[in-house]
């Protein structure tokens, strides 16, 4: 399934990618995302 780009939206965002090794700290720096992003 492909979405065809429309010139009249405007939308602007990002993808960041956690990633490492098994038990190199990826969930807990979610966590901590995710608890820094509800403060602000």
């Amino acid at each position: 399934m492909f979405i065809e780009p429309s010139k009249n939206l405007k939308i602007k965002g990002w993808i960041e990618v956690i990633c490492g090794s098994m038990f190199s700290g990826k969930t807990e720096e979610l966590i901590r995302r995710l608890k820094r992003a509800q403060l602000a």
